[in-house]
């Protein structure tokens, strides 16, 4: 009995081993390495060249000299450059962000001359550009934003931005027995000029809830309104 009490370790590892190979021998091959990293972008390592060219305006509301205070400025322009590129000055290239102070003004400088779109945004108002006649809802190509033209060295300090403040048309709808029209939708009209001739343009809609109530948000407060 006590030769046999040998052997049964030594078939154990015979066992381990001869299924330890078979393991390896299904893995096949080693994966192929990986394909080499791509390190070019395809953007210029060359640092572009700042300008001395400067910027500065004030966001107020449309129709008043009332300051707009933090809005979100937007300054973008082709000589900014393209984003991962820097300027001599260790500055970013890109479109360019700040936020307006507690009067409304912002500043953007260190730029090159060319031409710039300027736009502006707040809570509670709707976004707008440079020298935007009307809000973005309800405009013609006359009314859509001008870009500021920068010439070399050139200092602009006569930059306004006009946002309009938004606002709302609610109502009830009943019939003639006086009881409110369910699930009903009503369109929120505007006049306007095409071709110097007046128009009525559909600008918002919204649908009366149980009560025969309508709430059409986002309307411009200086515009006359038709309910349908």
């Amino acid at each position: 009995m006590a030769p046999r009490a040998l052997f049964v370790p030594f078939a154990i590892a015979l066992a381990s081993v001869g299924i330890s190979g078979s393991v390896a021998a299904d893995q096949g091959p080693p994966p192929p390495p990986p394909p080499p990293m791509v390190t070019g972008t395809g953007v210029s390592s060359k640092p572009l060249e700042a300008g001395t060219g400067l910027i500065l305006g004030r966001v107020v509301e449309a129709g008043t000299t009332t300051a707009v205070p933090e809005a979100m400025v937007t300054l973008a322009g082709p000589g900014l450059g393209a984003a991962g590129q820097r300027f001599s000055n260790g500055v970013a290239a890109g479109q360019r962000v700040t936020i307006a102070d507690t009067n409304g003004r912002f500043l953007f400088r260190d730029l090159p001359d060319g031409n710039y779109q300027i736009t502006a945004a707040a809570q509670g108002f709707s976004s707008a550009g440079y020298q935007q006649a009307k809000p973005n809802q309800v405009r013609r190509s006359l009314d859509l934003p001008r870009p500021v033209e920068l010439a070399p060295n050139e200092k602009r300090g006569d930059v306004v931005i006009n946002l309009w403040r938004h606002a709302g048309i609610t109502g009830t709808v009943t019939d003639e027995a006086r009881e409110p029209v369910v699930g009903l939708t009503v369109s929120v009209l505007t006049r306007a000029l095409v071709s110097g001739k007046p128009v009525t343009q559909n600008y918002a809609t919204a649908v009366t809830d149980d009560r025969g109530i309508y709430w059409a948000e986002n309307s411009i407060a200086s515009y006359d309104w038709y309910d349908g």
